[in-house]
This record gives structure tokens, sequence and C-alpha cells, in this order.
């Protein structure tokens, strides 16, 4: 298995993030996903992630996580996961969930977009919800 199916960008920012997430170890999710092109993860603050929301989705609003599927587009070498650090953090902090475990939920999350699934309606989100249980059950046990 390839474990630059997975890359990090900017590691140099967020560095007590960066040490949660392992590239090994979400490689084994992208491939359980059958994901096709690899992944890069870019960790960002609220107001980078917000205008991200504003351009391109046109959504005026905070967020976690963006996902970006070029899976279909040759033009892009791979598909794009962007997490807002500061989201993480608070989520972290409201749910009472260690930041590690935030962090790599949205992760996961980011990555179910990516292999098709969505978290419009209450039975998505449900779905999501468990599948991203699994996957971090799954994270935890390699």
């Amino acid at each position: 298995m390839s474990y630059t199916r997975i890359l990090l960008n900017q590691e140099d920012r967020y560095p007590g993030f960066w040490k949660h997430l392992d590239v090994q170890k979400l490689a084994i999710i992208h491939a359980e996903l059958n994901l096709s092109k690899p992944v890069a993860i870019t960790l960002l603050s609220d107001e980078e992630l917000r205008s991200i929301n504003r351009q391109v989705l046109k959504h005026d609003y905070y967020t976690d996580v963006i996902t970006m599927d070029y899976s279909n587009d040759d033009d892009f070498e791979h598909n794009e996961i962007y997490i807002s650090a500061d989201r993480v953090a608070d989520n972290s902090r409201l749910s009472g969930l260690k930041l590690k475990d935030e962090l790599r939920t949205v992760a996961i999350h980011g990555l179910l977009h990516l292999a098709g699934f969505n978290d419009k309606t209450e039975a998505q989100k449900e779905k999501m919800r468990s599948l991203e249980s699994t996957y971090l059950s799954l994270y935890r046990s390699t």
C-alpha cells in the first residue's frame, strides 16, 4: 500500500494538531473506502476556511471541514480536505472529546464525503456518524 495516498499540507502550521494524524492509518481508511486519487489534508484557521466556504460553496458560515472532490477531473492530481483547526479545538472543548479524536473524526468525515457519503438529511447524518465511529475504531486498532 502506498502511504502517499494521504498528503499533509503546511505541516509547520498547527504542529500540536498534526501529531495526532497518522498518515499510514488514514491511508488504510483511504484504501478501505476505495478512493481513486490521493488526498491532501490542509489545516486552516476559521477565517481561512470560511473564506473558502464563501467563495466555493457560497455559504457564509464557519465549518469544521470542506472536501473538494476532483475524482473525475484529470486537471487535479489529488482531492482536498480542508480542516479548521479552530473549529476542531472548539468542538473538542464543547463535546468533551479529546482533541486528537475530534481531529481524526473530522479527517475521516472528509474521507467519507470523498467516498460519496452525504450528511444533508437526518438519516444521512446518522449513517455518517456510524461510519465515523467504525473508521475511528479501525484507526485506533491499527
